[in-house]
């Protein structure tokens, strides 16, 4: 099963919570394997 970014961000301490992981998306903040996140 695949974890949604948002959720993964939160648990690797990346991000405060699910709301900041998502604004992190929205903002082209977020890369996986050099690509850019557009959806958490």
């Amino acid at each position: 099963m695949t974890e949604r970014v948002d959720a993964v961000l939160v648990r690797d301490g990346l991000a405060r919570s699910r709301r900041h992981a998502a604004e992190l998306v929205a903002a082209g903040r977020v890369r996986v394997a050099g690509r850019t996140v557009l959806r958490p």
